[in-house]
């Protein structure tokens, strides 16, 4: 529970909401005409097939997070906002360690999901998760956010083995001007950023300064204090030819635990992107992506430092080759380099390298029908070679309506710390890795309607899916130590998902997302068939007044679940949001903006550590901008 000065804290901030409530009241009247969707584009995605698509037509179930979804939901952390994707769960190991997972099956790292910042693959190299507090990069800093529901080994690789989430940052030329914002909250949160962007010629380019310091979850020893810093630059070479720079960098420490294993991290990000584009339908790139991460703890008398390198090389070729069929293809080169001295019993680098090469046709065989073929083949040093396939067939049986069959099959290769495992305490083994593993394999099958009505206005889309895991990687549990990793586990998931998007006018938004998940599994640890929720949901509402007042409202709920490795069953999840925000005109070019954020914890809310758990917290956040 919350200490009386933050009981106290908590309802003075609701008590100041609902005093303006009735203000709003007077005010609905006033709202902005509704204001049709009929002059928007038809929504596309990009991340589906690696080609600009149109959602009805895309060979996958797509969650699609925009600037206006992202500003109503009030998320302070990237990782809130997947809250809203049907199927994914989101948690913390610790205050300044949340874990995001699509369909369970994840421990403190979800190595089985893909995540990338523009195209570019953010995991550890070492883990092959994804440190979230780490990155530098923002809320404020993304422009949409593209969430594959489903297997895309096809398209992006070995890690995207239950989902790919793309998240991609705003161009420098969308939001021009000087941006300053402080945030303050409970348990010591405080957050400030400088945000400048502009143009200069062919240049725009945008940085963010951030700090923010925050005292974790309540009871657990998990405060952080980070600096960060990312910029964006694209600059426009010639007509055809676009570099774009994308860069970021944060440190700082962190409390993990106990006074006696405080942490001290640093990371670095960065990809440079050259686009060719020859015509309107053929299009080249090249990107080079380098990514550094630091970790120096102790962990009472144990060395725990930590370092992981990754440079990977990409090579990109779309084009049309006939009316009805558009092609991609390329190839990848990736070297990694990871040091755990603790996990790997060994103060040298341990490394992998792969080579990937991907195709994909999208062949519109009628005006009603879609196919899209596409593979990808790994070769590396760990497993040698892999081929991942995916088959999907669209069929438009309204304008506005299609019907859709997927199926893949799907690898996933093990990481350096799983392939290299030598966990010992002092001479005792704990845990060691046979040396030998094969790769994680899945098949996977997907039956799916999405439509687009009401001038685009009302979207919706329902999948059922069944998917297969065999040669999961996990420890196998034996009466002495040490524990063997290997591929000893397999597991069957079948479910049905459902989500709507309603925008009657520019001013207001409806969300909602709905997931059951069965996962069956004869592994008792670990514990797959507990480690997604047999059912979750979320709801979202937000719309905008006429004096530029934003309200808004969020609810999220899932059932029981238990992390692997976690040994700790979570009860049922519930948690309402509210925010409301004015935005003031001091003169043209330059606006205040003040939001008030609640986050109301409906039940216990564990986390991932036992009496862990989150609880009511509110944020208040003001920023001036001026352009």
């Amino acid at each position: 529970m919350l200490n009386k000065k933050d009981n106290n804290n908590f309802a003075y901030l609701i008590a100041l909401a609902f005093s303006v409530l009735p203000h709003f009241a007077c005010a609905s009247e006033e709202l902005f005409e509704p204001s049709s969707y009929f002059l928007d584009e038809v929504p596309t995605v990009l991340s589906a097939n690696r080609l600009a698509t149109p959602q009805i037509e895309a060979p996958a179930a797509m969650t699609v997070i925009d600037k206006r979804l992202i500003e109503a939901s009030g998320a302070k952390e990237i990782t809130d906002l997947f809250r809203l994707v049907p199927g994914m769960q989101v948690g913390h190991f610790s205050g300044h360690f949340p874990i995001v997972s699509y369909h369970g099956m994840s421990d403190i790292f979800s190595r089985r999901m893909q995540v990338l910042v523009d195209g570019s693959s953010v995991y550890l190299p070492s883990s092959g998760g994804i440190s979230w507090s780490d990155l530098p990069w923002q809320v404020e800093d993304i422009e949409r956010i593209e969430v594959t529901r489903g297997p895309a080994a096809a398209t992006y690789g070995p890690n995207s083995f239950l989902g790919v989430i793309n998240i991609i940052t705003t161009h420098a030329s969308q939001d021009q001007g000087t941006t300053l914002k402080a945030t303050g909250g409970e348990r010591g949160y405080r957050r400030t950023q400088l945000r400048n962007s502009s143009s200069n010629g062919k240049l725009d380019y945008r940085i963010n300064l951030t700090y923010l310091e925050d005292d974790g979850l309540p009871h657990a020893y998990d405060s952080q204090r980070t600096n960060s810093v990312n910029s964006r630059l694209d600059y426009q070479l010639t007509q055809q030819d676009e570099l774009l720079l994308n860069f970021g960098y944060s440190e700082g420490p962190r409390d993990y635990l106990s006074a006696d294993a405080s942490q001290e991290r640093e990371s670095f990000y960065s990809s440079l992107k050259w686009t060719h584009s020859s015509s309107p339908s053929e299009k080249f790139y090249l990107n080079f992506m380098y990514s550094y991460n630091k970790l120096d703890q102790q962990i009472f008398s144990s060395n725990n430092d930590q370092r992981a390198e990754r440079l990977d090389v990409e090579f990109q070729h779309s084009f049309s080759a006939t009316s009805d069929i558009r092609l991609i293809w390329g190839f990848g080169l990736r070297e990694d380099k990871a040091m755990a001295p603790l996990w790997l019993n060994s103060k040298e680098s341990k490394e992998s390298d792969l080579q990937r090469l991907f195709a994909n046709t999208e062949w519109h065989l009628t005006e009603k029908l879609i196919l899209n073929i596409g593979a990808l083949v790994e070769h590396n040093s760990l497993t040698e070679s892999d081929f991942s396939p995916r088959v999907a067939l669209n069929y438009l049986f309204l304008p506005n309506h299609s019907l859709r069959i997927v199926a893949s099959s799907s690898t996933r290769t093990p990481t350096i710390t799983e392939e290299h495992l030598n966990h010992t305490f002092g001479p005792t083994p704990i845990t060691v890795s046979t040396g030998n593993l094969g790769s994680e394999e899945s098949n996977y099958f997907e039956f799916g309607y999405h439509a687009q009505t009401l001038n685009n206005r009302l979207s919706g889309d329902l999948k059922f899916y069944k998917q297969s895991f065999d040669n999961l990687i996990s420890s196998k549990p034996t009466a002495l130590l040490p524990l063997i990793v290997d591929n000893r586990d397999s597991a069957n998931n079948k479910g049905v998902e459902a989500e709507v998007n309603y925008r009657p006018s520019r001013q207001t938004l409806f969300h909602g997302g709905f997931s059951h998940i069965d996962i069956d599994s004869q592994s008792a640890n670990p514990d797959y068939n507990h480690s997604a929720p047999s059912t979750d949901f979320n709801l979202l509402a937000s719309t905008t007044f006429r004096d530029n007042w934003r309200i808004s409202g969020a609810f999220y709920y899932r059932d029981e679940m238990e992390w692997l490795r976690s040994e700790n069953r979570l009860g049922r999840y519930r948690r309402l949001d509210f925010t409301l925000a004015k935005t003031i005109r001091l003169s043209n070019k330059e606006k205040i903006s003040i939001a008030l954020t609640l986050q109301t914890a409906l039940d216990k809310n564990e986390t991932f550590v036992a009496n862990n758990h989150e609880d009511n917290r509110g944020f208040v956040e003001i920023s001036y901008h001026v352009q």
